[in-house]
Formats: C-alpha cells, structure tokens, sequence
C-alpha cells in the first residue's frame, strides 16, 4: 500500500503502485490523484500538495 503525505499534513491511502505515481508526476497533463481518506471516502489529491509518498509494506 502506498500512503501519500499532503504539505498540510493529511495522509492519504492509494491503492495503486508506487509506479502509477511516479507517472503521473512525469506527466504533464495529470494534476491530481485519487486516494482514500480514514473514513474510506475517495479523495482527490492535487499533485501540487504532495509532499512525500511511503511504500508500507502489508502484514496480513
């Protein structure tokens, strides 16, 4: 799971690969992400207010 730190201070989950955000920075046209927020709701993620992203590594 990817978790996603905002410059405010929220963290978001992403459900998607480490890959999949680092294209989206590359690309030009994409300005934001989808995540979830801790009520499990979508969020949307300007890519300007990130601020890092942390690969977790699940234990099931």
């Amino acid at each position: 799971m990817i978790k996603i730190h905002t410059i405010g201070g929220n963290v978001y989950n992403y459900k998607g690969s480490y890959k999949d955000i680092q294209r989206a920075i590359r690309d030009v046209g994409c300005r934001y992400l989808f995540g979830l927020n801790r009520h499990n709701c979508r969020v949307i993620i300007p890519l300007t207010a990130l601020d890092s992203i942390e690969e977790v590594e699940m234990n099931y």
